[in-house]
């Protein structure tokens, strides 16, 4: 019986990993960080009705300017053009994610053909697509894995120019790092500065980076600029968040937070590393190994606070895992018995699953942990469309706001009511959501007739609407 080729393995692969997470595409997006899968939702849903303008970014749950730009909304755009045509909003944001997952595993492969390192093909993408953390990530709404792809596509185009000598290599290493650093910088930094310090060609890639960091850094005054505007909005700006974003100096050797980084990277399967002990029988160019590595290095060094409180911010780092699991599997299988690798790879395979039951297992079934869907449907019932709603108790997260079709402000924790111009919140119906309430939101103000300020009608898009969630984006 004839061997299947690696190719024919690859694509069935990856059309496992497409197919066994299709059932999950309906589910609403609070089974974890619904803060940020919602948050991108509702740009989408903007977008789908009003016309995208990447340019800006609706939040209609913040307060004025009525926007919330971080990341250049590339993501976002894709994801209303999916609803454009048919796709209710949980699938089609959770698709797009879904197919930048796939992009980025054909990102891996590129990158080991590159490297030379073909053999570990197989071993590499399993761990990669099947990991419990990437059943869990890969189809949520979330905008990272559009950061991931290019990035990888960069470093393995720069590493094309190195041994072809085509400065159009080059090119496309640019224009893939600047979409990297425009929808994510800190994904850029990690992979980007990491890809400098391996490079054959130290010049050119040099000018790779300060092209992609200079695009990231323009993007991001950019945004600044309009998230300055706002008294809510200026709270996410990059000045006021330079200490979360960074950490302290000694946050780097805080135990808290290592622990933190250890319980996300556990669903990644990173004990395996162990592994490691036998890549020196790895044949061929190591430098593969040593960008993973440093990329990862880098990820917990710069950005400690960062990969500690989110956890999928684990994303940018997780195709260094798999490549170093990759290499691990294999020279434990060049240097041990091939009957004990794979008794230890199933035993590996069985702990990680098990120990990060808690995480995974919400890809599979609705799950609603902090009570979002029933707020919603408390406050959708106690108000009517045309009601404007200001939510206190739940930090600045859009989710009760987005599953209750309501208009209105989800007040961030670091700031009080007084902190918003009186006109615009004066005929707004109040809701004390506080997480440990279970979801039963309580009116804390009686009904008001009083109009809504102005300042919420300012918000329009090119098609001169207010931007809204609306049913009939669903």
């Amino acid at each position: 019986m004839a061997t299947p080729s690696r190719g024919t393995v690859v694509a069935g692969l990856l059309l496992a990993a497409f197919v066994i997470r299709l059932p999950t595409l309906g589910y609403p997006l609070v089974e974890a960080h619904a803060f940020r899968q919602t948050q991108t939702a509702i740009t989408a849903v903007v977008y789908h009705r009003d016309g995208i303008d990447l340019l800006h970014t609706p939040m209609p749950t913040i307060g004025p300017p009525w926007q919330l730009p971080f990341e250049f909304p590339l993501f976002q755009g894709a994801a209303a053009l999916v609803m454009d045509v048919g796709l209710g909003v949980e699938p089609a944001v959770r698709l797009t994610n879904l197919v930048l997952f796939m992009v980025t595993a054909l990102a891996i492969v590129w990158l080991l053909r590159e490297f030379g390192q073909e053999a570990l093909t197989i071993p590499v993408l399993v761990a990669y697509l099947f990991s419990p953390f990437a059943l869990e990530w890969s189809r949520a709404s979330i905008i990272d894995y559009l950061a991931v792809a290019p990035t990888l596509g960069a470093i393995a185009a720069a590493r094309r120019a190195e041994t072809t000598g085509r400065s159009r290599w080059w090119v496309l290493a640019a224009v893939l790092g600047v979409v990297s650093a425009l929808v994510k910088i800190t994904t850029a930094v990690i992979w980007l500065v990491a890809a400098l310090v391996i490079a054959r060609g130290r010049r050119p890639m040099l000018l790779v980076c300060a092209i992609a960091f200079a695009a990231g850094f323009v993007w991001t005054e950019y945004a600044d600029s309009i998230r300055q505007t706002g008294p809510l909005t200026r709270l996410f700006s990059s000045s006021t968040l330079t200490t979360w974003t960074l950490g302290a100096p000694l946050d780097r050797i805080d135990p808290t937070l290592w622990a933190l980084w250890i319980w996300h990277l556990t669903p990644l399967g990173v004990i395996g590393l162990i592994g490691l002990v036998f890549i020196r029988r790895i044949p061929g160019d190591r430098r593969l190994w040593i960008l993973s590595g440093l990329a990862m290095a880098l990820a917990y060094a710069v950005f400690p606070t960062l990969f500690a409180q989110h956890s999928y911010y684990a994303i940018a780092v997780s195709p260094a895992v798999a490549l170093l699991l990759g290499a691990a599997w294999r020279g434990a299988i060049l240097a041990r018995p091939r009957r004990f690798v794979l008794i230890a790879t199933a035993a590996l395979a069985v702990g990680t699953f098990a120990v990060s039951l808690p995480k995974w297992i919400v890809a599979f079934g609705p799950a609603d942990p902090d009570h979002e869907l029933v707020s919603a449907a408390q406050i959708q019932a106690a108000t009517s469309p045309t009601d404007r709603v200001l939510i206190i108790g739940r930090d600045y997260s859009p989710a009760i706001l987005f599953y209750a079709d309501r208009q209105g402000i989800a007040l961030p924790l670091a700031a009080s009511v007084t902190d918003l111009p009186a006109d615009l919140v004066a005929g707004y119906r109040r809701f004390d959501c506080g997480i440990d309430r279970a979801g039963d939101c309580v009116a804390i103000t009686p009904r008001s007739r009083t109009t809504p300020g102005a300042a919420w009608m300012a918000i329009r898009t090119r098609s001169g609407r207010t931007p809204t969630m609306g049913t009939r984006a669903r």
